[in-house]
């Protein structure tokens, strides 16, 4: 529960703003990455070279109730190039909302559908070819961003409104 402790309300309407701009903010963003994923099912393929393909290894510490934690993160890290309409372009994005970061074996298993060299079938956004992936569609990660956008936009509303009510 958020508590708003001000004797005129301004640091929660304050809060509340920053919560609700930042929410509405990331919430466009995935919602906008979410159309793009979803028109990328449509978008015209050319062949496609990768020319990287490996896994990266990051050390990350986790802090929680005063006890910290390394934690071991495996990337998938590929790279392609692909010419379209006469100009090349090099692409780093399998798919749209998919975390190439988490476990070893999500990370080999990606690596090792795109192999150094594979020629590969790359689906170009017509209308800005520089934006390109691999698989096309929408996977259930791309909804994280919209949702996490959704709930700060909420609670920075709820605040918002609560600091209204201090004021008064």
């Amino acid at each position: 529960m958020v508590t708003i402790s001000s004797r005129n309300g301004k640091s929660g309407l304050f809060t509340g703003i920053i919560f609700l701009v930042v929410g509405l903010v990331v919430a466009t963003w995935g919602g906008m990455e979410i159309l793009k994923a979803k028109a990328s099912q449509n978008w015209p393929t050319v062949d496609g070279r990768v020319t990287h393909s490996e896994v990266d290894q990051h050390r990350e510490t986790s802090t929680n109730n005063n006890s910290s934690r390394r934690e071991t993160k495996y990337t998938a890290n590929i790279h392609y190039t692909y010419d379209y309409e006469g100009a090349s372009y090099t692409g780093k994005r399998v798919c749209f909302g998919g975390s190439r970061k988490g476990s070893s074996s999500m990370a080999n298993q990606i690596v090792n559908r795109f192999p150094l060299g594979k020629t590969v079938e790359v689906y170009v956004d017509p209308a800005k070819p520089a934006t390109a992936c691999l698989e096309p569609g929408v996977t259930a990660m791309a909804y994280i961003p919209l949702g996490i956008g959704v709930i700060f936009a909420v609670v920075g509303l709820g605040i918002t409104v609560a600091g209204f009510v201090a004021r008064k």
